[in-house]
């Protein structure tokens, strides 16, 4: 939600709080003026970039009285031009500008800051790409052919973990064992096999 006060005596407005909205959502808008306003011809209200020339994001016109010092409206943030301006950016900060016309006079507070975030869910959550996890015999697939290593000619590693070494003049692989307790190691060397 965006609430504005609006101070009458100074035509300064000023957000409520800090405030992030999310695009292609409709934000609901308060402006809350410092007291009666009088007669308010229209209400404005406009996100825009900061660029030298800025371009209008998202606008609204449309507010209603609620009582004698509030107004509320609602933004579309779903408006294509800040859908391509938002394109491949994270928060952004944008600038808001309202317009109001009080008593015949035009009303123009200073540009206010907020932030504006990229939607997470675009279309339906059950058809959303997203992470795909291995189930366990997946995983199992994966470990075993992983493990199967051979480096031709000088070792390899069997699907059971079995560590081997080629030896050149039989033309066979020999298991590699260590057995024995610590200091007193023994490594065996077993049959040769194809």
């Amino acid at each position: 939600m965006i609430t504005l006060n609006f101070d009458l005596n100074t035509g300064v407005a000023k957000l409520a709080q800090t405030t992030v909205v999310k695009q292609g959502a409709d934000v609901p808008v308060q402006i809350i003026f410092s007291g009666a306003p009088g007669d308010v011809g229209a209400i404005q209200l406009a996100l825009g970039d900061d660029s030298a020339a800025p371009s209008i994001l998202a606008y609204t016109n449309s507010f209603t009285i609620e009582n004698d010092t509030t107004w509320t409206g609602v933004l579309n943030a779903n408006d294509s031009r800040l859908a391509t301006f938002m394109t491949g950016k994270g928060p952004t900060p944008v600038n808001l500008e309202l317009s109001i016309m009080l008593d015949g006079e035009r009303e123009v507070a200073p540009n206010l800051s907020l932030t504006v975030q990229p939607p997470i869910i675009t279309g339906d959550p059950t058809t959303e790409g997203g992470p795909s996890y291995y189930n366990q015999a997946e995983t199992d697939a994966l470990l075993a052919a992983k493990a199967a290593l051979t480096v031709a000619g000088k070792y390899r590693i069997k699907g059971d973990g079995t560590f081997q070494l080629w030896n050149g003049t039989q033309s066979k692989w020999h298991t590699l064992t260590i057995t024995g307790p610590t200091g007193a190691e023994a490594l065996s060397i077993g049959a040769g096999e194809s």
